[in-house]
């Protein structure tokens, strides 16, 4: 009996410290414990209107008085607001993740020994801060910041939107942001050389199908279609020119830069929103050995920089490169007549003849051939492998010839509408024939 009673005593107890545990556990549920406040490195109450970056041995200053900056003083530099208005803001209010106290002579540990980034910051309300950003911690997610006694931790992020100097600061120059329908005209000028690219979607070129949207303008006489593809990635590397940094502002010798003598000149012509027309001229000068080369836009203080295998690809571009890789596109629809001569012998399609599965796949293989090459545009000696004349019901181009001439052992060149640059692959050529030699 006496054990009994002592298990029962046992249990009762332990009853209790349960019940006790369960009041604890609820009692702190419903009391929240206050998190610590995060540290921040600034704390401004207005905003910041005025800062100093020192950063490499450079000291930029910085001031406005609204919401346009000035950059050293001098109001007629272009300031790039955007950067400098996120600095600003942070410059008031960097938060931080964690905070302590450096020990003496550890500053050279953290980067804060003067070689990193210093920030002078005020405003009109008379707030004022001056911070110093050095490394970065191991992980790389945060730098050590030194305000006063204290060293933060600020993010990287954050960090970096102090990281520029003078010319990463500027405005840069650029091309308008442009539509094809907006264009008047693209010209390059290389040398003596000059190459005139057009868009036109209302029928002021007419080109032998309607499907052309592109022309070639200079060199030819005529306005050329051109392939859409092909035209529409030199009209973006023109308009849509990414510009890297700034080389120099108002340097003492453009020459230097090689615009003495450009490697080329592009000239884009446009027409506003308000109807006017505006024209754009940039210069390509020498290239760097990092793989970038020099850009001046007309009467421009900047010295740019763009991906130089980019500005060598829009200068050395010719029209053979901008022709359509379907040699010949005529649709037949539009044939009423069409003449064909290979091996010596001319036959005539009109009519009823236009039609049926035999010559509908001559038709199509010949009007498929793209062409895979380019060639000089050389005089012509031997007779052509195959002629095709097309008479057709269009009030431009009416009439019109395709010649394929032998190149060399595996190309022919093929001659159409006065162009005479295009090379195919004979096997392509000789299916074609084979479909024309099948017709009854």
């Amino acid at each position: 009996m006496k054990r009994r009673g002592i298990l029962i005593l046992y249990a009762a107890v332990c009853v209790v410290l349960s019940a006790a545990a369960v009041c604890a556990m609820l009692l702190n549920r419903s009391t929240p414990v206050e998190a610590a406040e995060a540290p921040a490195v600034t704390a401004f109450e207005n905003a910041v209107t005025a800062l100093e970056i020192v950063r490499d041995g450079e000291t930029v200053t910085l001031s406005t008085t609204g919401d346009v900056w000035t950059m050293d003083g001098d109001g007629s530099i272009p300031v790039n607001d955007p950067r400098v208005q996120k600095m600003a803001v942070l410059a008031a209010n960097l938060p931080a993740v964690r905070s302590f106290d450096a020990a003496s002579g550890s500053l050279s540990d953290y980067g804060l020994d003067g070689s990193g980034i210093l920030v002078t910051a005020s405003n009109l309300a008379g707030e004022s801060a001056v911070f110093q950003i050095g490394r970065e911690t191991p992980a790389g997610d945060a730098r050590y910041v030194l305000c006063g006694e204290t060293v933060y931790l600020a993010d990287t992020e954050d960090c970096a939107a102090f990281d520029y100097g003078f010319l990463e600061l500027l405005a840069y120059d650029g091309m308008p942001d442009l539509l094809p329908s907006e264009l008047k005209s693209l010209r390059i000028e290389r040398g003596s050389f000059e190459l005139e690219l057009l868009y036109d979607e209302t029928g002021a070129y007419p080109a032998y199908e309607d499907i052309f949207t592109w022309f070639i303008g200079r060199p030819y006489d005529t306005p050329v279609p051109a392939d859409t593809r092909n035209a529409h990635a030199l009209f973006y590397d023109v308009t849509g020119l990414y510009i890297y940094g700034c080389a120099a502002y108002r340097p003492d010798d453009y020459a230097a830069y090689g615009f003495d003598a450009p490697l080329c000149t592009a000239e884009v012509s446009y027409t506003d929103e308000n109807g006017r027309v505006q024209t754009v001229r940039v210069s390509f000068g020498s290239t760097t050995d990092d793989g970038f080369c020099y850009v001046r836009f007309e009467d421009s203080e900047q010295v740019l920089l763009a991906n130089a295998a980019i500005v060598q690809s829009v200068a050395y571009t010719v029209p053979s490169d901008l022709l359509p890789r379907q040699v010949c596109g005529i649709l037949l629809e539009t044939v009423t007549r069409l003449t064909v001569t290979a091996d010596g012998e001319t036959r005539v399609f009109e009519g009823e003849a236009l039609s049926g599965d035999a010559f509908g796949s001559f038709y199509t293989a010949l009007t498929e051939i793209v062409a895979t090459d380019t060639a000089p545009d050389t005089a012509l000696t031997d007779e052509p492998i195959l002629t095709v004349s097309f008479e057709r019901s269009t009030d431009h181009d009416a009439e019109m010839t395709l010649s394929y001439y032998r190149y060399d052992e595996t190309r022919a060149l093929a001659v159409f509408n006065g162009r005479r640059s295009q090379l195919v692959e004979s096997l392509a050529l000789d299916a074609v024939l084979e479909l024309y030699a099948a017709i009854p």
